[in-house]
């Protein structure tokens, strides 16, 4: 079974770059696309914020994507101008699809 049909959005993803900056430090920016995907973006169950405040995070919003694809914790992703913090890869309840935990970024 495929959930290609479900995946309604599409989507770019980013990680960080570091680079040294002049006082010796390190320097992260997110100016690196990793990958163009497709998914579908959920606003986060009761439930699944509530797993989330256990672990110190607040999890927004719950993404799935085609199983594969290379996104990992702390990537950005940005969706018509949204950008969202990956901060899970949830184990998936079929095969066919790799659930995301993400935070919401508001801009500044």
């Amino acid at each position: 079974m495929s959930i290609g049909h479900l995946l309604n959005k599409t989507a770019v993803s980013f990680r960080a770059a570091h680079a040294s900056n002049s006082q010796g430090g390190d320097t992260e920016t997110f100016v690196t696309s990793v990958a163009s995907l497709t998914l579908r973006i959920q606003i986060a169950s009761g439930r699944e914020r509530i797993i989330s405040e256990k672990e110190d995070a607040i999890v927004t919003h719950v993404a799935y994507i085609k199983p594969g694809v290379d996104v990992v914790r702390r990537d950005h992703i940005v969706e018509s101008g949204q950008r969202y913090e990956v901060l899970a890869m949830l184990p998936p309840s079929k095969a066919h699809h790799q659930k995301v935990a993400m935070q919401e970024i508001a801009d500044p």
